[in-house]
């Protein structure tokens, strides 16, 4: 996402992410919709764009991303807008601070933060003059110690310079309601995208509407701009159209603090937590090895290798019913080994009760992770110059290997 040149220097903005935990997080998602209201200047006139392809087969693609050119036609071509931004959602390498992290990172359009009309606590966010880059006060206290003297200070991101130029403020977070909200944003620099990949999506879009523009009137306008893409750009480049592949929008305020989906599984459940199975749904392709099964089945395979299986965790906990808090474990001794297997399974096989995967993916799936892992075990076996036993640990069917 950064130019390539060799003195490229980046921009960054450090904001608040509190690094806490799966279940605290979970816990903060909740809070973030269900008790506090956006920190945006005007939260009612922001917009989140979305192209659809409702003739997809099984239902079609609703609120899916747009193109770099698809996003580029739009800001020049629509009236109805005081700013339209974009940006994507990823992890990087900051290397620069104590020590190496990976770090969640949203790549923006230089407008997001002016559109937002939110502030830093120090130094100055991103703009569209910059090539630069972004980090809340979490990452900041995490990475630099709060060390207020870090603005300016030169880090790497996936290898490339980049200066520190601001530190949001605490509670701060862009997008909203994400169980792992970006910790630094960067500029998306997408330059003059090209034309002929329009079909290239992966752009979320927010707007912000002109002062006493109606949202009927955008949608008007988007309907008209759907309707003359063809004739526009020619069938053949992948236009807009009304029935196969329309623009859709949906309020910034209403879409994070009005779904009924928290709501309505506190309702049935009981709990905040999404239930692991759903009663509706199952998976609308073909079987086949579920990636997050291989990464799961590939790293718990290692973990296994390098660390003693029958190891007792000491002072577990576990979340009381509505998933808010956490208490005491009482029940019987749970190993590393134990654990880790669970975290696998529960990683594969969650996606399958959800409709995403058949059971058959995420079963397979591990086992070709740990075939991999195995792999890489034993090429790291057979270079190692000291002299040990070799890896032992359980595998997935219950047999143990050494290698």
């Amino acid at each position: 996402m950064l130019a390539s040149s060799p003195g490229f220097t980046a921009a960054a903005v450090i904001c608040l992410a509190l690094g806490i935990g799966a279940t605290s997080s979970i816990f903060t998602v909740v809070h973030a919709v269900l008790l506090r209201p956006l920190g945006y200047r005007e939260p009612d006139r922001l917009v989140l764009l979305y192209t659809e392809f409702p003739k997809f087969p099984n239902g079609g693609l609703r609120r899916f991303w747009m193109s770099p050119p698809e996003y580029i036609e739009i800001t020049h071509d629509l009236q109805s807008w005081e700013s339209l931004d974009a940006w994507a959602t990823g992890g990087v390498n900051l290397a620069g601070a104590a020590d190496p992290i990976r770090v969640t990172t949203s790549f923006v359009t230089g407008g997001l933060f002016s559109s937002l009309g939110v502030s830093p606590a120090l130094g100055r966010t991103i703009t569209q003059q910059d090539d630069l880059q972004g980090a809340p006060q979490g990452l900041w206290e995490r990475a630099f110690g709060s060390d207020p003297s870090v603005l300016g200070r030169l880090v790497q991101i996936d290898g490339r310079n980049a200066n520190i130029i601001g530190v949001m403020r605490p509670g701060f977070t862009f997008p909203p309601g994400e169980l792992d909200p970006p910790d630094l944003w960067t500029a998306i620099q997408l330059g003059l995208p090209d034309p002929h990949r329009r079909g290239n999506h992966f752009l979320y879009v927010i707007g912000r509407l002109k002062a006493g523009v109606p949202p009927r009137q955008a949608q008007d306008e988007f309907a008209r701009h759907v309707q003359q893409s063809a004739d526009r750009i020619g069938e053949a480049n992948h236009p807009f159209s009304p029935d196969a592949h329309p623009i859709v929008s949906y309020p910034l305020h209403e879409e994070v603090l009005k779904a009924n989906a928290l709501s309505t599984v506190f309702r049935t459940y009981g709990s905040y937590l999404l239930p692991m199975a759903y009663s509706e749904g199952c998976p609308t392709h073909p079987a086949y090895p579920a990636g997050h099964a291989a990464i799961a089945g590939a790293c718990t395979t290692v973990l296994k290798a390098f660390f003693s299986e029958a190891f007792v965790i000491p002072n577990p906990v576990i979340t009381i019913p509505d998933g808010l808090a956490l208490v005491p474990y009482k029940g019987a001794d749970l190993t590393v080994g134990g654990e880790l297997n669970k975290l696998a399974s529960n990683i594969a096989l969650a996606r399958d009760t959800a409709g995403v995967h058949w059971r058959s993916d995420g079963i397979e799936g591990l086992k070709l992770g740990e075939a991999v892992a195995i792999g890489i075990l034993t090429d790291l076996r057979a270079t190692c110059p000291e002299p040990f036993d070799g890896f032992s640990f359980t595998k997935f069917d219950g047999s143990t290997i050494t290698i």
